[in-house]
């Protein structure tokens, strides 16, 4: 029974060999389903089968195809893959039929892979110096730097980015260069209204932003803008199309975009003004919250100092008590240690007092 792998590994093979999904899918089959080792065993000969692989049903036809013209099918793999630098083609091993055309064309589409898929190579830093010498027509202005440089570009000014990826090798680039990015009514209008970036078909950047992007063709031209703090794409346009349906998409996309931030700027307007209204509550609150608490501590205070007052009186009154009572008692004590008064006719004592006055 043919195993089954999975659709994508069988597509993204297809688009970056230019070979049938038929024979995608036996390639597959001689690696066990890894698309990285089927990959790698193209780039080194000396990995590759000596044989053709098993499949269940012969095939009157070779399934290959000719090499495109184009890079479209190349830049649209869905995985971002790593390539060594350009080899030469290898010599094929002994082998007849199906086998040794299709190990033949294999080793062209190693070269090419090498050279297109070349991650050593620096971003475009200078992308409108190279676009002009491919290209020379007018067109608007382009933002030279890596693509997170044209997100601060955008995040500081909130005009929409409007992305380009040149394919050198496509077929209808330098008809959409002149007739679209060099038609006047759209260097105005993206020079008044975008942050226009571009990057090369030569740069493992674009490979990384077309699979992000999700690109399935060429030329390709798309609107990004930040949407509640994340990019968003806002439109796309594939492919060669006259320049005033290119320019009345842009001129859609410009308007969505502006309604999303229009929208945006209310909501966060109505949110500012709730959190506003709540927090002008909450510090009504507050206020009210600490008026009590003021009232409270005062009736506190004051409680406390009457009560004090009471007891400093209540002690002051049993002071007094206690020295009336005292006095009292020391009266009483020095009444009984007075003698009794001598009794008529008994012994008695006569003094006399002198004055001093005589």
């Amino acid at each position: 029974m043919e195993t089954q792998y999975p659709q994508d590994d069988v597509r993204t093979l297809s688009a970056l060999t230019n070979l049938s999904e038929v024979v995608c899918a036996e390639l597959l089959a001689s690696t066990g389903g890894n698309l990285q080792a089927t990959i790698a065993m193209l780039q080194e000969p000396d990995t590759f089968p000596t044989s053709p692989p098993p499949r269940t049903e012969p095939e009157p036809d070779s399934g290959l195809h000719g090499l495109a013209d184009d890079d479209e099918t190349l830049s649209s793999c869905t995985t971002p893959l790593v390539a060594p630098a350009p080899v030469p083609p290898p010599t094929p091993p002994a082998a007849s039929g199906l086998f040794s055309r299709l190990y033949a064309f294999l080793a062209s589409i190693v070269s090419i892979l090498g050279q297109l898929l070349d991650h050593s190579a620096p971003p475009d830093a200078r992308f409108s110096a190279n676009y002009e010498s491919q290209c020379p027509y007018p067109h608007p202005a382009f933002i030279d730097g890596s693509y997170p440089d044209v997100l601060l570009a955008h995040r500081s000014c909130s005009r929409p980015i409007l992305v380009y990826l040149h394919s050198d090798l496509h077929q209808s680039t330098q008809e959409f260069c002149r007739s679209v990015l060099g038609a006047p009514q759209i260097i105005d209008f993206v020079n008044t209204n975008f942050l226009l970036w571009g990057c090369t078909s030569r740069t493992a950047e674009l490979f990384m932003i077309a699979h992000s992007l999700e690109v399935s063709g060429y030329p390709f031209l798309g609107v990004l803008g930040e949407v509640n703090s994340r990019m968003v794409v806002i439109d796309r346009i594939e492919g060669l199309m006259p320049a005033d349906d290119v320019l009345q998409k842009l001129v859609q996309a410009h308007e969505m975009y502006e309604a999303q931030l229009v929208a945006l700027r209310h909501e966060r307007l109505a949110q500012t003004e709730a959190r506003n209204i709540i927090e002008e509550q909450d510090q009504a609150y507050l206020e009210s919250l600490r008026a009590d608490q003021a009232r409270e501590r005062a009736a506190e205070e004051a409680k406390r100092i009457a009560e004090q007052e009471e007891q400093r009186l209540a002690q002051a009154a049993a002071l007094e008590q206690s020295a009336i009572a005292a006095k009292t008692l020391l009266k009483e004590e020095k009444r009984r240690r007075i003698p009794p008064p001598p009794v008529d006719g008994g012994p008695s004592t006569a003094g006399n007092v002198r004055l001093p006055d005589g």
